[in-house]
């Protein structure tokens, strides 16, 4: 395993196989755990940055059609400068790379303060 102290996309790629197969092997578990207390929805708003905001919209096609939902993605800093909340969104997830990003975390707790939030393990 190589070192990750200054990752380029190169590293991801050679790290991408095993990454993967844990989060295959993970999901029908974890993705119980985290929409158990999530009730059915119809409109989810993703916030996301760089890259992550580019898979968002990848799957938000995928998500819409499989789920039957309506998804929007949108950039956090646009996000927590522009935009209001929206009553009408039933699940808000916030996107970070490497959990170590900060600025999913400003919208999410100005969005908590606006809307009664629904705690996921």
């Amino acid at each position: 395993m190589m070192m990750m102290n200054n990752p380029t996309m190169l590293s991801y790629i050679r790290r991408e196989q095993s990454v993967l197969g844990n989060i295959v092997a993970a999901y029908p578990e974890q993705i119980t755990r985290a929409l158990a207390n999530v009730p059915r929805s119809q409109h989810w708003l993703i916030l996301a940055t760089a890259s992550s905001r580019n898979a968002a919209n990848t799957a938000r096609l995928y998500m819409q059609k499989i789920a039957g939902i309506h998804v929007n993605v949108l950039a956090t800093d646009q996000y927590l400068t522009y935009e209001t909340a929206d009553q009408d969104v039933d699940v808000i997830v916030a996107v970070s790379l490497t959990g170590d990003d900060e600025q999913p975390w400003p919208p999410l707790k100005r969005l908590t303060q606006q809307v009664r939030p629904i705690q996921l393990p």
